[in-house]
């Protein structure tokens, strides 16, 4: 009786979500498109949360391709991660947000991007598509994330901190066990991919960026939720600074002190405000909710503002907290 073996599994996509049912839709759809054979290559869907609408999505899409659903207790993106990576079986782990459409050649394109030398990291493009009925605030980050995107395409770019993401990133599932997965202690939104390139880095690892391996990003979040984000941004930078102070000089916590004197001067008398008002951070946003609503000029500099305000206001909330507890960073150098 001869035995059937079932091809080896090249590489595992583990696609982390809170079961955003939209999002979700097109990007199980567009692994249904990959040149990749589609007996070599699975996708894990892992749920921060409850998973019955993530099923539902399944149930409708029917994947040709190797597929599962995992869930646990909302914990953050860290945690869903690793989740995923837990039961990963391919040689090769590709991250992908939710939001995210992969265009046919991606994961080809990822595995591509490994056969040069097997101690590396690889970040794929995410270029933004702004669609008619997304949030303004969309044409902001779009604008921003092709400025990045430039950056990291330029041929002698060298890679800092900051620039790296895991929105689209593959490594080889050895290493990434060698490396460690993501510090699930970083629950709240952002720098739990920076904390884990700070590792790559120490690790010798090189990180490279692939052009070729791209995925449309849909922007999808209101005013609102990109402010609360970018608070936690700020609070997360002050736990990254807290477990590696030697990477305090990449982040963007050291560049409080920066700038024109007007802009400092600002700076800290807005952060004072919101500090002694704790009003003032959401009648910020609310003035500025107004101010998109009426089409004026000069919106994306006003999303700047916020972005930074928020950032701001997350890291000296932080530090706050730091302070009654005694323990991490207290103060910005």
């Amino acid at each position: 009786m001869t035995s059937v073996t079932e091809p080896r599994v090249v590489a595992t996509v583990v696609i982390p979500t809170i079961g955003r049912a939209e999002t979700l839709r097109t990007v199980l759809r567009a692994f249904c498109a990959q040149t990749l054979a589609r007996d070599t290559y699975e996708v894990i869907v892992s749920v921060d949360g409850p998973a019955e609408g993530v099923r539902s999505v399944i149930d409708e899409i029917r994947p040709p391709y190797r597929h599962r659903v995992i869930h646990g207790p909302r914990r953050g993106r860290a945690s869903a991660c690793n989740a995923g990576l837990d039961v990963a079986s391919g040689e090769l782990i590709v991250l992908l947000d939710d939001d995210m459409e992969p265009v046919p050649g991606f994961l080809d394109a990822h595995i591509e991007a490994h056969k040069e030398r097997t101690k590396r990291a690889v970040v794929g493009a995410v270029p933004v598509r702004k669609m008619p009925d997304d949030f303004p605030v969309a044409e902001y980050v779009a604008a921003k994330f092709a400025r990045h995107l430039e950056a990291l395409a330029a041929p002698d770019h060298r890679w800092t901190l900051r620039d790296f993401y895991t929105g689209n990133f593959s490594i080889a599932r050895e290493l990434f066990e060698d490396v460690g997965h993501f510090d699930e202690s970083f629950g709240l939104y952002g720098n739990e991919d920076l904390e884990l390139f700070w590792r790559l880095r120490r690790a010798s690892v090189a990180v490279t960026f692939c052009g070729a391996a791209l995925a449309w990003q849909r922007y999808t979040k209101s005013l609102e939720t990109f402010a609360r984000d970018n608070w936690e941004k700020g609070r997360t930078a002050v736990q990254l600074a807290g477990k590696f102070p030697e990477a305090l000089p990449e982040l963007k916590l050291s560049s409080y002190r920066a700038g024109s004197l007007p802009m400092r001067l600002a700076r800290s008398t807005s952060i004072a405000v919101g500090r002694a008002c704790p009003w003032f951070s959401a009648a910020v946003v609310a003035t500025a909710r107004l101010f998109e609503r009426g089409g004026l000029p000069g919106r994306q500099k006003m999303y700047e503002l916020v972005a930074n305000y928020l950032y701001w206001m997350g890291a000296f909330a932080a530090l706050e907290q730091n302070r009654a507890t005694g323990c991490g960073p207290q103060a910005i150098p």
